[in-house]
């Protein structure tokens, strides 16, 4: 590659960090304000569109899209406030972490603690929104945290490698599974996104874990 084309490619990344940037902290504020305004007002009216579908047989019988909404009202919107806030947070630390690397782009080193602070804040606006927004007590959220369970264990603990490499195909293939059933397929969608962002802010965190998973990947593929 000419060092005409690295330039231009160096220019086309700094320009889609830029929308990241500017997408994120759009969202980010948006939806702490939000959360804000729920914890103040003490009520809150989420509004949504989904769309049903009745299968029999792998046959679509209906589809259709309904508007709904949900109240929160005193405490209940209080927890939702806090999640949301801690959602919109999130998103502002990885607008922050868009900025450290655009800043490394131009020559400035961010120290590595800052970056780390970013990683443990963000894990901990992840967490605080995930139990506000989606507690485990509720039974349809379980699978949520089952995923989550399952690929922690699959990177923690001593199992298998061929069990490890079967976790992901495993989650994707239960989406669609719980879709057939009628089984709202959210919770698991959203249970490997959880798992993805958790992965990546303990990376951050810890350096060495992203080392220690990329050697366990190797000797998987050996294996394999």
């Amino acid at each position: 590659m000419s060092t005409a084309d690295k330039q231009n490619s160096a220019r086309v990344l700094t320009a889609m960090q830029c929308v990241f940037l500017v997408m994120l902290l759009i969202f980010g504020v948006s939806i702490v304000h939000e959360g804000v305004c729920a914890i103040r007002d003490k009520a809150y009216t989420f509004r949504y569109t989904e769309r049903t579908q009745a299968v029999l047989g792998g046959v679509v019988l209906d589809n259709e899209v309904v508007n709904g909404a949900i109240e929160y009202r005193g405490r209940a919107a209080t927890i939702f406030g806090s999640g949301f806030s801690a959602v919109g947070a999130m998103l502002l630390t990885w607008a922050a972490g868009i900025v450290v690397g655009l800043l490394g782009r131009f020559g400035v080193k961010v120290p590595m603690a800052v970056v780390r602070l970013l990683g443990v804040v963000s894990l901990l606006t992840l967490l605080v929104g995930c139990v506000a927004l989606m507690p485990p007590w509720r039974m349809h959220m379980l699978p949520l945290y089952l995923v989550v369970t399952a690929f922690i264990v699959a990177v923690a603990l001593p199992v298998p490698d061929a069990w490890r490499k079967k976790v992901f195909p495993a989650a994707v293939i239960s989406i669609f599974l719980v879709s057939y059933i009628n089984f709202p397929a959210f919770p698991v969608f959203a249970g490997i996104f959880v798992a993805l962002a958790i992965g990546i802010n303990l990376m951050v965190i810890w350096p060495s874990l992203g080392k220690y998973i990329g050697r366990k990947a190797a000797r998987a593929g050996q294996a394999a």
